[in-house]
């Protein structure tokens, strides 16, 4: 003979399925919240050609010249792009 047990009458104490539905309304928003988050820092951070002042710019293209990561042919191209910009 098999004796059937209610689930909600042993597993949960009175108010517990509130708190039940409270922390997995929490963590729905800490997950959205997250998702937006790292879309928006996604968004800001792409467009790297805006970012800095033109002399950082600047600067940071020479470094990849003196580091032999780029030619002085690619150098004086970006160079004459970015000071166009200005």
């Amino acid at each position: 003979m098999t004796r059937m047990v209610s689930l909600e009458s042993n597993f949960l104490v009175p108010g517990a399925s509130f708190l039940l539905v409270l922390v997995v309304l929490l963590l729905v928003l800490a997950v959205v919240g997250v998702a937006v988050l790292l879309l928006v820092r996604g968004r800001s951070a792409s467009p790297r050609s805006g970012a800095g002042t033109s002399a950082d710019r600047l600067r940071e293209l020479q470094s990849l010249l003196d580091q032999g990561l780029i030619t002085q042919d690619e150098y004086d191209a970006r160079r004459r792009d970015l000071i166009a910009e200005v």
